[in-house]
């Protein structure tokens, strides 16, 4: 969280407008959010969904790595922290 304390104010809001300009194209606004310091691809999923949650799902971590697991038919345990 650091690095996005960080960020200048400007430089977000240029990104997040690049960002939600660039929807219903959800790999493209990711892109545009992950360019900040400190944000990947979660958090920018959660940005996107916080504003337009009809066009974007929120995929974390948490989710992505089961359901690549699953799909590949691995035995995955999860423990929760």
């Amino acid at each position: 969280m650091d690095f996005v304390s960080a960020l200048d104010e400007d430089v977000v809001k240029r990104a997040s407008e690049k960002a939600f300009e660039s929807l219903p194209d959800i790999s493209k606004a990711i892109s545009e959010l992950s360019a900040l310091k400190g944000v990947g691809p979660a958090t920018a999923s959660a940005v996107l969904a916080a504003f337009a949650p009809n066009l974007t799902p929120f995929m974390s971590d948490e989710v992505f790595l089961p359901s690549i697991l699953f799909h590949y038919n691995s035995h995955f345990q999860f423990n929760p922290f």
